[in-house]
Order: C-alpha cells, then structure tokens, then sequence
C-alpha cells in the first residue's frame, strides 16, 4: 500500500514544528520580495542548512539560537523591529497564499505570520537575556 508522504513542516525547536497548510490547489499569489528587502540581511544569515534558491524554507535554521545567530550577524541593530514590521505588512495583505523567489516558497500567509511571530518571540527573549 502506498503512503502518503508526510505533510511539510518546519521545525521550530527540537519538540515543536509547524506543519505547513496545504497550498497546492491555490491559483492567487500574492508576491512578497518587496516586502522583504528591509529584511535581507537577516534572511541571508538564516539559512544554515542549505541556500534558500535550493531548498525553500528548509535552508532555514528556525530554531531560537539560529534565529539569535542570524539576529547578530546581521548589520542592523533594529532587525527585530523590522521584523515586526514585516508582519505588520503580510498580515494585512489581501491574499492568503504568499509568492517569495528570494525564500523560494509559496507558503500560507498564516504559516508565514506564524514563523514571523516566532522568530520575533526568540528575539524578544534574547534581548531579556542580555
């Protein structure tokens, strides 16, 4: 019998993982690279596990110490706020399946407002920490 493969998902930590919704019968895309500019830098240093052209979110180190590792690499001190930013703006776009070329996804805007908010939560913690 054959199985269906598992539903993709990306890990958040060693015991959490966010299974990502199903977006393959979705024709709206909502391109977001414009969006994403103020953020570059902090994408480029997140991706730990392979390039984000070859491999889409799984290049992505998600964990709270990669994305602190991502956070000081990058050159702006307000990473954090620009992230909030961001998800200021992809939570209020009007369609719901987003278009990336330079994450290489096409991912629901919920997901993505889910791996925001994480990202900023692990920041915020690490700036208590400090």
């Amino acid at each position: 019998m054959k199985r269906d493969p598992p539903p993709p998902q990306v890990h958040l930590s060693d015991d959490r993982a966010l299974i990502l919704t199903d977006i393959s019968g979705s024709v709206t895309r909502c391109p977001i690279d414009a969006l994403l500019e103020n953020t570059h830098e902090f994408w480029m240093q997140l991706q730990v596990h392979c390039v984000a052209e070859c491999c889409g979110f799984d290049a992505f180190g998600w964990h709270a110490s990669d994305i602190i590792a991502a956070f000081n690499a990058s050159p702006y001190a307000d990473t954090r706020d620009r992230l909030i930013q961001l998800r200021h703006h992809i939570a209020n776009l009007p369609d719901p399946i987003l278009a990336s070329t330079k994450l290489n996804q096409f991912v629901d805007r919920n997901d993505f407002t889910i791996l925001l908010d994480h990202a900023i939560l692990s920041l915020r913690v690490r700036s208590r920490d400090d």
